[in-house]
């Protein structure tokens, strides 16, 4: 039994013949807790010939789980196991083997630094004594030398092997080592090669043993990719541009178990372009995106540096609106599919007005507001915009159309008046377009092929970006020790409670809850491998007391670590008062933000219940214990308490603000009263500190914390695959104007961007 233990340790390809460096499919052969480093889906065959009688190993690693096959001079074993990471410095795997050796294995990793790895496997046979396994690998000055060591106890130590592998370059490996069995005197020692093309790797050994040699030899065959010896082939990647592109990472599907990818995932997916020498183009496919106008802001500065560093860039898409044609103006060429079209005809925002409605169904609201410019209760009392709400929407827009202007002209290389007039006319058709400059050309997608081989001279291999994107690359190190940056997401109307889904149309939409933020930001705070955050905000505001939470929470932690707040689309009234308190804040220049101040509504619906034939009646304790009932108005008394509270609200926002920011009161009263600023704007005014996306508030997370070179960056909340079975899970009824909540910090609830 000692010497079969012995020959399963000798499978010969170079990081499976040691307890301390078997992962993914050595792992089920060897120690079951490598099943649980850097998982994922790899086939393992091995081969040899001893004494003229042949053995074979079979292994199979499909994330974490593990089966074997050995075939050991008629000896036939199966092997099942399970590697189960704790932590990312340790691991524990068991395996069971039966056929005709029954045996279990407990195996465990320790990884305690990246060059440092300790191993450990008890044998414990159905018909025989159980032994121990103690293997130790470390890296010494580099990681592509390996140098490991393994101890096996039986009773007292009566084997013990070592081994070095060097990587003389990507993927080309030779290793040697011995194995000396004490008991019966006797060294082997063995050598060999590996190489690896990246998802295929090829080894062949030699073992010699009283001058007589064996050759081993195999394949491995992995889902993820190791390093190669080949250069990478020069292709494009077409990516395909459609639907929306949430901040927060979703379970999407019926019982899907991968969250769709968030719009970080989507940006840095294309700044990670930059940096693969083997992608030399880019196409663009437009399937009508839903970017926002802040979201489009950053794809087309993304797309700008990849332009500047030499990609070439080719856009395609049946119709584009002025956002898509923003960021396809970057591209060295445009195509318009015939019969498409380009709508580049201005921005406009539109509010639904309920005073008339409201009116005809018996419900009047109660409201008092803070600040000329707090709009968001104008829905339920005019029938239009208020002058002061038609000015400051239409200054934002001005800012966010000078900025598509400016960025198409440098896009396409024409002044900012050609682009005006372009706008000015608006609607192009696939020829008219092609005429005025607009596009290139009018063709299909697939003459793709075709054009830019006549373009750019050379065919191109064109790869799908989702099939690239899902590519996984295997680490060298033995423990990722990259320091941590944690994206903490902050969507949706500010409500008490748990964050989640509120389905019902045009009030409904994502929530953000103060206790699901605080909950978070507490272990966000607890982490210490996590050394700065990045707090990226998408939010209209809504509850006082929720955003008084998150603004404590927020506080709290950037005493412990840095805090770069990054605003989306909307950052404004709550949103504003929770990004305040950041190390540093930074908004594209579309961002829609400010609006410091508060409002206060009370629906009376009494009217509207006589008409449906219901009444009410009521007794009270005191005179105010019904004052926000909604079957009766409030009193000129109420109304006087409800005021002061509301100013004494406005009070305390404008306190925090100028305590978090560092300004006067009076100069933030003077930027509150309810008014908005694009991005450029609130930089002019000091509301946030510079201009820039979520990828720029992640280089200046890093700076902040001190750290240089590569990160890991860790997203809040995390979706939980369970609630695809639970989908009522997510559903939050709650809504920031239909809440029980008597103050709130809101932006315009109903505002559309188009």
């Amino acid at each position: 039994m000692t010497g079969l233990i012995l020959c399963l340790n000798m499978v010969f390809s170079p990081f499976t013949n040691s307890a301390a460096t078997s992962i993914r499919s050595g792992g089920i052969l060897l120690n079951p807790a490598g099943l649980a480093i850097q998982p994922g889906f790899e086939f393992y065959f091995n081969g040899r010939e001893t004494n003229d009688r042949e053995i074979y190993y079979y292994s199979i690693s499909m994330g974490n789980l593990g089966f074997s096959f050995t075939d050991y001079l008629k000896t036939e074993i199966y092997s099942l196991g399970l590697g189960v990471p704790f932590g990312e410095s340790f691991s524990l795997g068991y395996s069971y083997s039966f056929g005709d050796i029954k045996e279990q294995r407990i195996g465990f990793l320790i990884s305690p630094f990246k060059v440092l790895r300790f191993g450990g496997i008890l044998y414990m046979p159905e018909k025989y004594d159980s032994s121990f396994t103690a293997g130790i690998a470390i890296r010494p000055f580099t990681d592509r030398i390996t140098l490991s060591a393994d101890f096996n106890f039986w009773d007292i130590m009566n084997t013990h092997s070592y081994q070095g592998v060097l990587e003389i370059f990507d993927g080309f490996y030779l290793y040697g080592g011995a194995r000396i069995d004490e008991r019966i005197n006797e060294t082997r020692y063995f050598a060999g090669i590996e190489i690896s093309t990246g998802q295929l790797k090829g080894f062949i050994s030699s073992n010699i043993k009283d001058e007589k040699v064996e050759y081993s030899g195999g394949v491995v065959l992995s889902g993820e990719i190791y390093p190669t010896v080949f250069p990478k082939k020069k292709k494009w990647v077409k990516i395909e541009l459609k639907g929306n592109y949430p901040e927060e990472r979703k379970m999407e599907g019926f019982l899907s178990f991968r969250p769709k990818k968030s719009f970080y995932d989507f940006i840095n997916g294309l700044k990670r372009i930059q940096k693969e020498k083997d992608i030399t183009g880019i196409i663009l496919v437009f399937k009508n995106p839903a970017f926002s106008p802040a979201q489009a802001e950053e794809v087309y500065n993304i797309l700008k540096d990849l332009k500047i560093n030499g990609k070439k860039i080719v856009s395609i898409g049946e119709s584009f609106d002025i956002r898509d044609y923003m960021i396809a103006s970057i591209s060295d060429r445009i195509i318009i599919v015939p019969t498409g079209d380009i709508d580049i005809s201005g921005l406009y925002m539109e509010n639904i007005y309920l005073k008339n409605m409201l009116a005809k169904v018996g419900i009047e609201p109660e409201i008092e507001r803070i600040g000329k410019y707090k709009s968001a209760v104008e829905p339920f009392l005019r029938e239009n915009m208020s002058e002061e709400d038609r000015f400051q929407r239409m200054e934002f827009l001005k800012d966010v159309h000078n900025l598509i202007v400016k960025n198409i002209a440098e896009g396409k290389g024409v002044s900012e008046d050609k682009v005006n007039e372009w706008i000015n006319k608006g609607y192009f058709n696939s020829e008219s377009a092609v005429e005025a400059g607009l596009a290139d050309t009018q063709a299909f997608e697939s003459d793709l092929e075709n054009l830019c081989k006549k373009w750019f001279d050379k065919k191109q291999r064109i790869y799908s970006y989702e099939k690239l994107s899902k590519r996984r690359y295997l680490r060298r190190e033995f423990k990722d020790e990259r320091p941590k940056i944690a994206i903490l997401i902050g969507e949706g109307g500010i409500v008490t409670g748990e964050s989640g889904e509120n389905p019902i149309p045009i009030i409904g939409g994502k929530n953000m809850g103060s206790e699901t933020m605080s909950k978070l930001i507490e272990k966000i705070e607890k982490d210490k491998s996590i050394k700065a955050v990045v707090f990226r905000i998408n939010s209209p505001g809504g509850s006082a007391l929720a955003s008084e939470i998150i603004w404590d929470g927020i506080r709290k932690l950037k005493e412990k670590k840095p805090v770069v707040v990054s605003m989306g689309q909307v950052a404004g009234s709550g949103g504003y008062y929770i990004a305040c308190p950041g190390s540093k804040i930074l908004a594209d220049r579309a961002t829609l933000t400010g609006s410091i101040g508060i409002l206060g509504i009370k629906f009376v619906m009494k009217d509207f219940f006589n008409k449906l034939g219901i009444t009410f009646d009521r007794v009270k304790t005191t005179p105010h214990a019904d004052a926000w009932s909604f079957t009766r108005k409030l009193t000129d008394e109420e109304r006087e308490i409800f005021r002061k509270e509301i100013e004494w609200g406005y009070w305390q926002f404008i306190k925090r603000v100028s305590f978090s920011r560092n300004l006067p009161k009076e100069k933030v009263d003077s930027l509150g009263q309810g008014r908005i600023y694009s991005g450029e704007d609130a930089k002019n005014v000091k509301l946030i500190d510079q201009t820039g996306g979520l990828l720029d508030a992640i280089k200046e997370a890093k700076k902040l914390a001190g750290i240089k070179g590569d990160v890991r960056i860790v997203m809040y909340p995390t979706p939980k695959w369970w609630k695809m079975i639970n989908p009522f899970e997510k559903v939050n009824l709650n809504t920031p104007l239909f809440s029980n909540e008597k103050y709130l910090y809101m932006m315009p609830f109903f505002t559309k961007f188009y």
